[in-house]
């Protein structure tokens, strides 16, 4: 899992073997071991969830990106390159959620 942050955008981009994984198991994890004392750590997680709608939260170091199971599984399951959404920032921002096939 490939993931990209710019200001207020989010690009996560998925191999075949974790498209495939993402699909039947429903979510798809990395870790990111940080140097240093505190040996501290950022988790991400995209889950497939019941919501209609992508959503995104971040607690205790741990990035947090639902996508819808319906929206989700037609994009696993066709030759659909990108999911993408406009989440609401509700400080007059948006964030933008990617999700692409990184697929050769």
């Amino acid at each position: 899992m490939k993931i990209c942050f710019s200001p207020n955008n989010i690009r996560i981009r998925l191999q075949a073997g974790e498209i495939t994984r993402f699909d039947k198991e429903g979510c798809l994890s990395e870790c990111l071991s940080l140097p240093g004392p505190s040996r501290s750590q950022l988790h991400f997680s995209l889950i497939q969830t019941a919501q209609e709608e992508f959503s995104v939260n971040l607690l205790s170091n741990h990035l947090r990106i639902y996508v819808p199971d319906q929206l989700s599984e037609t994009w696993c399951r066709s030759g659909q390159n990108a999911l993408k959404a406009e989440l609401d920032c509700g400080t007059g921002s948006s964030l933008q959620v990617s999700l692409e096939k990184d697929i050769k």
